[in-house]
């Protein structure tokens, strides 16, 4: 049996929000901040989804080497979800078969799974609201002092 209840935050994405919980984390691996190479097996299209997500998670300061399959295995799952669908609107939810009985369209299969890989992936990297709850890039961290957080901004006197 597994761990139970939602998977720990990652330490880098706490430290993004400014948690004070990230302050406590001394044993979690930290990867070096470096953008993978694309895998060569990608095509146009995958290629520009990486160049995009990596630029934008290396703003967070939270990509590394290590994430690369995990990033390429979200870029071709947008790019399946484009096929599938435009391959449904085609030929609609369900097809006929030879022995003429309808059923369900195989690219609405593909259609539905390429949209949960790209759901938990979209929660894993922060690429969708609720997976990027409180996230700031580095630029607007570095900005703040630390006791800024607790000195409210405004007029004086």
């Amino acid at each position: 049996m597994g761990k139970r209840g939602p998977q720990p935050t990652p330490t880098k994405v706490l430290e993004a929000r400014g948690s004070w919980r990230a302050l406590h984390r001394q044993d979690e691996p930290t990867p070096e901040l470096k953008i993978p190479d694309a895998p060569d097996y990608f095509d146009v299209r995958e290629q520009k989804l990486w160049d995009f997500y990596t630029s934008q998670l290396e703003k967070l300061g939270i990509i590394g080497e290590v994430d690369a399959h995990a990033l390429a295995a979200y870029c071709q799952a947008c790019v399946t979800l484009e096929d599938a669908s435009r391959k449904v609107r085609e030929n609609g939810f369900t097809i006929i078969q030879e022995s003429g009985n309808k059923v369900k369209n195989p690219d609405l299969t593909a259609q539905e799974k390429a949209i949960d890989q790209i759901y938990r992936g979209a929660q894993l990297f922060g690429f969708c609201p609720s997976g990027r709850v409180g996230l700031k890039s580095r630029t607007q961290k570095e900005e703040k002092s630390d006791k800024s957080r607790f000195f409210k901004q405004g007029k004086t006197g």
